[in-house]
C-alpha cells in the first residue's frame, strides 16, 4: 500500500515561542474513507492525547467545528499552521480563520478524497512535450488583440 503524509494542524499559543507547547492535530490515512485523528493538547505540564477513528465526512465535520470553536474562544491561540500534503504550509491568525474557512475545508476535502502519495522527485516522469505558439492560439485573442474571427480576421483599420 502506498505511503501518505498526514495532514497536520499546529495551534500556536499566544506568547509561547516554544513549539513544544503547541497543540497538534494529526490526521493520517488509515484506509479507504478512514482516518486516524490524533489531537494532543499541551496546555500544562501534563499533555494528553485523544485518538479518534473517523470516516472522511466525520473528519470534515470535526475540522469545521474546531475552526468555529477557535473563533469563539475567549483566550484563543495566536495562530494555526496547516501542513496539508500537496499544498504549501500555511500560517493563519486565529482571528482570520472564520473568513478563510471555505478555503481550508476545500483543501482538506481535496486531500481526503485524493490523498497524495509519498514519492521522490526522481520518481516523477518528465514529459517530452513542449508547448509552442501556434495559429490556433491566435484564435483565443488577448486584451490587446481581439480574437481572430471571420468578422475581423481580414479587417484593416484605416488611419
Amino acid at each position: 500500500m502506498p505511503r501518505h503524509r498526514p495532514l497536520q494542524f499546529r495551534f500556536l499559543r499566544k506568547g509561547a515561542n516554544d513549539p513544544s507547547r503547541d497543540d497538534t492535530l494529526k490526521i493520517s490515512k488509515h484506509g479507504e474513507n478512514s482516518v486516524r485523528l490524533v489531537y494532543t493538547e499541551k496546555n500544562g505540564d501534563d499533555p494528553y492525547t485523544d485518538i479518534l477513528h473517523l470516516n472522511f465526512t466525520q473528519v470534515m465535520s470535526y475540522i469545521h467545528k474546531v475552526i468555529l470553536l477557535l473563533a469563539l474562544d475567549e483566550d484563543p491561540f495566536q495562530s494555526m499552521q496547516l501542513f496539508i500534503p500537496g499544498y504549501p504550509s500555511l500560517l493563519l491568525g486565529v482571528s482570520t480563520l472564520h473568513q478563510h474557512i471555505n478555503y481550508i475545508m476545500d483543501m482538506v476535502s481535496q486531500t481526503l478524497w485524493n490523498w497524495p502519495t509519498v514519492g521522490r522527485e526522481e520518481d516523477c516522469s518528465t514529459s517530452s512535450h513542449t508547448i509552442t505558439h501556434t495559429d490556433s492560439l491566435a484564435s483565443i485573442g488577448s486584451p490587446e488583440q481581439p480574437p481572430n474571427t471571420p468578422d475581423n480576421a481580414d479587417r484593416t483599420e484605416s488611419p
